[in-house]
């Protein structure tokens, strides 16, 4: 059984309408929150998750110096080495110029180690790791929220591309079709996005 002294990872889901945010000490789940997902900005955002880790630290009845480290998962291409994210017309604030979240997140809670990549890469990360895609080489997922991504594992290997493979949310399917919220038109996520439904 894991020790109250043991150090806390959090992981960090932002999506169009909602942040949520868990706490981990030795794999188990010891705090948790729910955020609605700002509208006014890539700085509230920011904000927004940095209160979500620390109102789910203390839901742990831990401290922010506990934290060791955080993985942030968002929509929109993603630089990984730099800890940006860009073209994500979900999220208010990161709809064009990629914006370093990681690094302001990590400031934020003290210097701690924060890792960001796509949310839907992480999300078929895990599943090929520790669910159902567990016995496969190749594996495609796609995931219908506010927006509509997708994460593809080929050969073994979780793909980046250029911090958007699978991000099928954008690739148009009828030409000249509904306005979608990156602002092109027929895009898949015009008509099978949430929001858009």
């Amino acid at each position: 059984m894991a020790g109250p002294t043991e150090k806390l990872t959090a992981g960090v889901d932002v999506g169009g309408t909602k942040i949520q945010t868990v706490v981990l000490r030795a794999q188990e789940v010891v705090g948790s929150t729910r955020r609605e997902t700002p509208r006014t900005g890539a700085d509230a955002v920011i904000a927004a998750i940095v209160d979500s880790v620390k109102a789910s630290i203390a839901t742990a009845s831990a401290r922010t110096a506990d934290l060791a480290a955080a993985g942030i998962g968002m929509p929109g291409a993603i630089d990984v080495e730099r800890g940006s994210v860009g073209h994500s017309p979900n999220v208010p604030g990161f709809e064009t110029q990629p914006v370093a979240v990681g690094p302001a997140v990590s400031r934020a809670l003290g210097g701690v180690d924060v890792r960001l990549d796509n949310d839907v890469r992480v999300a078929i990360l895990g599943e090929w790791k520790r669910g159902a895609g567990r016995p496969y080489h190749d594996l495609v997922g796609v995931f219908v929220g506010t927006g509509v991504g997708g994460g593809l594992v080929l050969d073994g290997e979780l793909r980046e591309g250029r911090g958007a493979a699978g991000e099928i949310g954008h690739t148009i399917v009828k030409e000249g079709g509904r306005r979608c919220g990156c602002g092109m038109r027929g895009c898949l996520e015009a008509y099978a996005g949430r929001a858009r439904m």
